[in-house]
């Protein structure tokens, strides 16, 4: 178990970074509208997706794997090549034209009651091509590992706590600590914004690197 540990997590970290469902949350806990009830729902909304990708993937790879360490090599490789694909199209297409804070605050305090948050955590997290390819590369790692059902749950757990700190953190200062949060939330959303970019440039590229270096190292060790 610790050996898996040490594989899928630094993938799970990586998965966790995520500008976008970030800066919605942040948007949410900012708003002069019921923020932590919003915050909250978006939170569900975001699990739901994640806790049920985890549980889908494990079953499915397992499911049609005959040679767990082949089929891990193989979606590692795929997962890395289409990681670096995204980075490549991030390079090619530039930056483009972000709506501002301001303009994404008013339209979201625009949606109410705070429960259809959920359905704006649903669509954030399930557009989140980065995360979800990447935790397709940790399930693998979950069915190669030789390790029990349960420490096969306890892994997703741990994968899906991770993944969602972008969700539960900010929503988790919020309530311990509004004030503080409120003064630490605007600097941290305007540099999120002014480096959404560079982030969604080197997170893919850097960990399709790594898998698909990792991908290699599988089918030549096998």
């Amino acid at each position: 178990m610790e050996t898996l540990l040490v594989s899928i997590v630094p993938i799970a970290v990586g998965a966790a970074i995520s500008p976008v469902v970030f800066i919605v949350n942040v948007l949410l806990l900012s708003s002069q509208s019921r923020p932590i009830a919003s915050s909250t729902w978006y939170s569900i909304g975001c699990a739901i997706v994640i806790v049920a990708f985890g549980v889908a993937g494990v079953t499915v790879i397992a499911g049609v794997s005959n040679a767990p360490r082949d089929i891990s090599a193989a979606i590692h490789l795929a997962v890395g090549v289409t990681s670096l694909a995204f980075a490549i199209r991030t390079l090619i297409r530039g930056p483009d034209p972000r709506p501002t804070p301001e303009e994404l605050a008013e339209k979201h305090e625009d949606i109410k009651p705070p429960w259809r948050f959920v359905f704006a955590g649903l669509a954030a997290m399930g557009i989140n091509m980065t995360t979800l390819v990447l935790y397709l590369s940790l399930d693998a790692e979950i069915v190669r590992a030789p390790i029990t059902v349960f420490e096969e749950g306890v892994a997703i757990a741990i994968a899906c706590v991770i993944i969602l700190v972008p969700v539960w953190a900010p929503l988790l200062f919020a309530v311990v600590a509004p004030r503080a949060a409120h003064r630490a939330f605007d600097p941290l959303n305007h540099f999120l914004n002014r480096h959404k970019y560079a982030i969604e440039l080197i997170v893919p590229g850097g960990f399709g690197i790594y898998l698909v270096t990792l991908g290699i190292v599988l089918l030549v060790s096998g």
